[in-house]
């Protein structure tokens, strides 16, 4: 039996083309039998048959990539395309100690690939507890950057940080000056005392 997708055909023989696809056990009745000269531009058969043959290795190639695109131990969790919105709450999961270090956070593994997003249904039970939905963000960076209170720590805390990495640059200038002014002291000391002999 002849392959229908291994070569093209130069000329189109419309009574071999139905054998072979009523041995596949294809039957389609639509074809234009009066035009032999060449195929028609959409073949019936060819848009409703079998999808295309692959070799082992090919096979083998798909089979490996859909493994490493999902997790079964994690009944196939997908691996997403992440956006630039994902990838902001990924590295803002990833730094939920430095924002509330209150509060003892299990350190992540690294960089996740697999994940999935989820909506947190509220109870009723926690009804003054829940955040109202005006305050939602779309995303977990707009939520925190709502928050006031949040927003007040990290600034007094980046000022900190901001002020001492300061002190630490005038440190090292004030050094620096000590040091260049030793260095002239001494060259003017060696110029004063220059013996000429007589």
């Amino acid at each position: 039996m002849e392959n229908p997708f291994s070569f093209k055909l130069d000329s189109f023989d419309a009574k071999k083309e139905k054998k072979l696809w009523e041995r596949l056990g294809v039957l389609i009745s639509t074809i234009n039998e009066g035009n032999c000269e060449k195929p028609p531009s959409e073949n019936p058969y060819f848009l409703t048959s079998m999808p295309g043959l692959h070799s082992k290795r090919e096979l083998k190639r798909i089979r490996r990539a859909e493994r490493k695109s999902k997790l079964s131990k994690w009944f196939n969790l997908p691996k997403p395309d992440i956006t630039e919105e994902e990838r902001d709450d990924l590295e803002l999961i990833r730094l939920r100690r430095a924002i509330s270090s209150d509060t003892h956070v299990r350190r992540s593994d690294g960089k996740s690939a697999y994940f999935q997003r989820g909506v947190v249904v509220d109870d009723p039970g926690s009804f003054y507890d829940r955040l109202p939905r005006k305050q939602r963000g779309k995303t977990l960076v707009d939520e925190l950057l709502a928050n006031a209170e949040i927003m007040k720590v990290q600034r007094k805390r980046y000022a900190k940080i901001a002020r001492t990495i300061a002190e630490k640059r005038a440190a090292v200038r004030r050094r620096e000056q000590q040091r260049i002014k030793r260095l002239q002291s001494g060259r003017k000391k060696q110029q004063a005392t220059v013996v000429v002999p007589d």
